[in-house]
């Protein structure tokens, strides 16, 4: 079957759902990629074969970390995910994830927990499109702006979020896994969940990770 022309009922991707984590079958829920599974034709899973495992790895993690209103959102994505493993774009996919972690998610998480010093040394980071820029990222102001959230005498549970933010963006080669984990990390500083910023620019960079070109890196901030 060739799940890029599936046709997908446009009513039911409306009535859809969204919900966290994994089901075992969809009368019990769906996921962001439990749905595109079901929608492609595919047998019920989490890890659909048609598409990008970049792709996947974010879908799930992002499905995950959303409050409920607006992992609705992602429903959107659903159609132009069908049909995009094996279309060469993992290795541009996993940099743009690496970059939008470090200079985008983290910087929000240390903003919102009143680390503003901390989030700029991340947003002046050069741009992350390949092994060096990302372990440069590593080495350079990530690696310090975690140190210095770790020292903040900040409330606890500010810091912790902040600390993990930023331990997750030096992570620099788990893409996918760290900016997700950033975003809960921002929900857990950020007391008005739905109406967080971070949500905006995840359904921002989603499409552009789906249609992700080497020469098409930046444009994140």
């Amino acid at each position: 079957m060739n799940t890029k022309t599936q046709t997908i009922d446009q009513s039911k991707l409306d009535a859809l759902h969204l919900t966290r984590g994994t089901h075992g079958d969809p009368e019990g829920g769906l996921c962001l990629m439990e749905a595109v599974a079901f929608f492609a034709g595919e047998r019920h899973s989490d890890h659909p074969e048609c598409v990008s495992p970049e792709l996947g790895a974010w879908g799930r993690e992002v499905n995950d970390a959303m409050p409920d209103a607006r992992r609705q959102e992602l429903k959107a994505f659903i159609p132009d995910m069908v049909g995009t493993a094996g279309d060469g774009r993992d290795e541009v996919r996993a940099f743009m994830c690496d970059d939008f972690a470090v200079r985008v998610m983290a910087p929000m998480a240390l903003d919102a927990a009143g680390l503003s010093e901390q989030a700029e040394w991340l947003r002046e980071l050069p741009e992350i499109v390949d092994k060096k820029t990302a372990a440069d990222a590593y080495c350079a102001d990530a690696y310090r702006a975690a140190a210095a959230v770790y020292d903040a005498a900040y409330p606890a549970d500010a810091t912790a979020a902040a600390y993990h933010a930023t331990y997750a963006a030096a992570a620099v080669y788990d893409a996918a896994y760290r900016a997700a984990d950033v975003a809960s990390a921002y929900r857990a500083a950020d007391a008005d969940a739905d109406a967080s910023p971070i949500w905006d620019a995840v359904i921002a960079f989603t499409p552009k990770l789906i249609n992700a070109r080497a020469d098409d890196h930046g444009g994140q901030r």
